[in-house]
């Protein structure tokens, strides 16, 4: 997903991110996707309603929706609407992240990330 940042002020302060309206869009369905509010197989709000809601164009809708049809948490059916899929497995095994601040500026993550580097490799090579 895309995110944009944008300048602060003063060079101390970090700078802020701002999300994309499609993001926007995709960040509240699954919430409601994963809070229950929206259960298996019931009926996404129209196209036309998210974009009301979101005060955005269709295009950018339909590319939130995508995203979520891609993860496999919509079902998308033409001329009927986009339903949430059963879940297969929970969501919350879809995510993974690693944050690593200050990376090449820290002592103790260089060799970790040079040895994952190197195991990366000889496994591709």
């Amino acid at each position: 997903m895309t995110e944009h940042r944008i300048k602060s002020s003063t060079e101390h302060e970090k700078p802020a991110i701002r999300r994309t309206k499609h993001r926007e869009v995709f960040e509240h369905v699954l919430a409601d996707i994963e809070s229950g509010k929206l259960k298996d197989g019931e009926r996404l709000p129209s196209e036309v309603e998210l974009v009301k809601e979101f005060n955005s164009s269709r295009p950018t809708v339909a590319r939130a929706l995508h995203d979520l049809q891609n993860l496999g948490l919509v079902e998308r059916k033409v001329g009927s609407g986009t339903y949430v899929r059963k879940a297969r497995k929970p969501i919350e095994s879809w995510r993974f992240g690693l944050l690593i601040p200050g990376l090449g500026s820290t002592e103790i993550f260089e060799p970790i990330c040079g040895q994952l580097a190197r195991l990366a490799r000889g496994k591709c090579a």
